[in-house]
């Protein structure tokens, strides 16, 4: 399997924030039985520091949520 890491690299940079919005929208707008209370709740006090979602680091840690 391919690490989330090497996936990010994949995806074009200037379109990271594109990626990062979506996919917060998609693990937020999951059910509430799948997506554990603490995974929500850290992804919206990272969305405080917003700039930190559309990096490498914050894209590969919002494909590692459940």
């Amino acid at each position: 399997m391919m690490e989330y890491a090497k996936l990010v690299e994949l995806v074009p940079q200037e379109q990271w924030g594109s990626l990062s919005e979506r996919l917060i929208g998609v693990i937020l707008g999951a059910k509430n039985d799948k997506i554990p209370n603490s995974v929500a709740n850290t992804i919206l006090m990272d969305m405080k520091n917003w700039p930190s979602q559309h990096t490498k680091k914050g894209l590969t840690n919002l494909l590692k949520s459940p």
